[in-house]
C-alpha cells in the first residue's frame, strides 16, 4: 500500500511501513 497518512484504513504491515 501506499505509504501515507492512510495507515488508520490499513493493517499493521502497513502501519509498521509508516513508522
Amino acid at each position: 500500500p501506499v505509504v501515507l497518512d492512510i495507515t488508520v484504513n490499513l493493517p499493521n504491515d502497513s502501519q509498521v511501513i509508516l513508522k
